[in-house]
Parts: structure tokens; sequence; C-alpha cells
């Protein structure tokens, strides 16, 4: 291979590393965190069970969309003693949270007041 195609493929070869590769925190990486808040029936669990008043605005409408989450930088936290990711919406006090549930091997995701570190 030329001196300029081994150049010419640097760039392609460490943007695939640097979008492949992610911290494993709470049992997943961030995008794994990511896609299980966009799951359907997560939204919706969560959603059903988190009561907020009309004041603090219905989860429904504060819920992030697919897209929010994709272009949102998840924090590392620890939650009740485990690493989880956080999705933090500041302007309405309201923050998601996904982590390995060791016991079951699967994912937990619940709302909850915003840790904070």
């Amino acid at each position: 291979m030329s001196r300029a195609k081994r150049i010419a493929l640097l760039p392609i070869v460490l943007l695939a590393a640097c979008t492949t590769t992610s911290d494993t925190w709470g049992g997943y990486t961030e995008n794994e965190a990511k896609e299980i808040l966009a799951l359907p029936n997560v939204r919706q669990t969560i959603v059903d069970t988190t009561p907020r008043t009309i004041e603090e605005a219905p989860v429904a409408r504060i819920y992030p969309t697919e897209a929010k989450l994709e272009e949102t930088d998840l924090r590392k936290v620890t939650v009740q003693g485990e690493e989880a990711w956080e999705y933090n919406d500041e302007q309405n006090q309201f923050c998601l949270y996904v982590w390995e549930d060791p016991e079951t091997q699967t994912y937990f995701a619940q709302s909850s007041r915003c840790v904070a570190d």
C-alpha cells in the first residue's frame, strides 16, 4: 500500500475507533443506556409511574426523545450504591437513571430526584 493511501486511511480508522469504544458503567456503555431509555416500553412505564404536578411539567411532556438522548451526554453517577448513567434535565429538575440489575442481569431504569455529585 502506498504512503498516500495509508495516510488517507488513518483518519477513517481513528474515527471508527472513537465512535465504537465507550466506557462501561453500571453494566452498560453510554450508548446502550441511551438505547434503553429510548425504548417505548421504558418510556411508557416511567411516564405512567412518575408522579409530577402540572407545575412540575408532566413526564410525558419532558421525557427526552430519541434524538434528544443522542445529542445529550449522560453522566456517570452512583445511585443507592450502584453505578448508573444519568440523563439530567436541569430545567425541569427531572433525571433518568439506567444500570444493570446484578440479580436478574437485566437493566433497571427509573426516574428520580437528581443525584448531586
